[in-house]
């Protein structure tokens, strides 16, 4: 007989010790808060079997059921913190859907050969079948291919927003065949996460005496308007195998007019800074993994790499200024990393560039990391970049 669920056992995630490990850095999962990694929701797919499936058509029929024979792919889990202050009360459960009862539970107690298979992912998105017009992520779950597919070109904060959405991705290593603990009420199962997408952070500076902020946005208020990025081996969409992990560049190649775009923040200091801290722009984006070949084939190192366009508003009309990072723009420092480009866009590394915007364009420096969230970039001393 088929093993049944018990519903009285959910299955839950931790989110406290052991820390959960995203590339080289262990961070703890959580809200943001103290320095945790901010994941408030991840999906989960559940299936009666030893290992993935290595096919879709293999994981469809080993996807585990609930009671209603309801499929247990794609499940939201969402944070969860009791108020105790332990790491016992802090982990991730099932999000439950307005009208529906959870999906995913424990086979009964006693049940023979009825470990499970978990493979997840975060942020969590919807399941779809095509790429969503409008609304939250420009991104869906593909249930029936087992594909997660997702368009980096606009990276804004959306109307109604307070926030850029979060295309950081990432995939967990699967947990094989788990039995069910002997209390699964406390005995939570661990993930640990790979970043399956490449990170950039800007840091905008200006050579003007008051600094650069972001325009208010009218036809004559001065500022910074927005941020394009765009290289003829830079793609803006992607697809990730869920059973497997790995990552696919979609066709869109980005160009000056279709470019990525990402939000830029202002970010003025601090009132009580000494000496004066300087408004300047920060602005994160992700981009899609892209191979040392594709970044670097042209024979002219100046066009190799990707371009950084930087369209600002004078207080008269919105001016263009851009400038390639590649080998002749950017020196690779001695403490390793890559930020020129010759090694590719690699998952999992975060590319940081300050930008000095000014009278003779854009200049960069720049560093590579690998991507550690939990570890905020500490404040910058313009004077020092000046």
């Amino acid at each position: 007989m088929p093993a049944t669920p018990d519903a009285t056992q959910p299955i839950q995630f931790g989110s406290g010790a052991p820390e959960v490990e995203v590339t080289k850095a262990n961070i703890t999962l959580g809200d943001g808060q103290d320095g945790t990694l901010k994941m408030d929701r991840m999906g989960i797919f559940a299936f009666r079997s030893t290992t993935v499936p290595t096919s879709a058509t293999a994981a469809t029929s080993a996807l585990w059921e609930n009671s209603s024979n309801e499929k247990t792919a794609n499940v939201p889990y969402h944070f969860f913190d009791d108020g105790q202050n332990q790491p016992t009360s802090k982990y991730y459960r099932e999000e439950q859907q307005t009208g529906k009862n959870l999906l995913l539970f424990w086979p009964a107690s006693g049940t023979a050969n009825a470990g499970l298979t978990f493979l997840g992912y975060f942020p969590w998105i919807s399941s779809g079948t095509a790429m969503p017009a409008t609304g939250s992520h420009r991104a869906y779950v593909d249930n029936t291919a087992f594909q997660l597919k997702a368009d980096l070109s606009d990276q804004k904060i959306q109307t109604g927003k307070t926030e850029a959405y979060d295309y950081g991705f990432a995939w967990a290593t699967p947990l094989l065949n788990v039995a069910r603990p002997a209390d699964p009420a406390t005995n939570r199962q661990k993930l640990v996460f790979t970043y399956k997408v490449a990170k950039i952070t800007l840091k905008i500076v200006s050579d003007d005496e008051d600094g650069v902020q972001v325009s208010a946005g009218g036809a004559t208020d001065k500022g910074l308007t927005a941020i394009n990025i765009y290289g003829n081996g830079l793609c803006s969409d992607f697809s990730m195998n869920l059973l497997d992990g790995t990552v696919a560049a979609g066709t869109t190649v980005t160009t000056e007019t279709t470019p990525i775009r990402i939000q830029p923040v202002n970010n003025p200091g601090k009132p009580t800074d000494t000496p004066k801290v300087l408004p300047y722009i920060d602005a994160v984006g992700y981009l899609v993994p892209a191979t040392a070949a594709a970044l670097n084939a042209d024979a002219d190192p100046k066009k190799n790499g990707i371009t950084v366009e930087v369209l600002y508003n004078d207080g008269t009309k919105e001016e263009s200024y851009k400038a390639s990072i590649n080998t002749t723009t950017v020196t690779n420092p001695a403490t390793g990393g890559k930020p020129d480009l010759t090694g590719g866009l690699e998952a999992g590394k975060n590319y940081k560039y300050t930008v000095k915007f000014g009278e003779a364009g854009l200049t960069f420096t720049g560093q590579v990391e690998d991507w550690v969230d939990a570890d905020p970039i500490p404040d910058i001393d313009l004077d020092d970049l000046l």
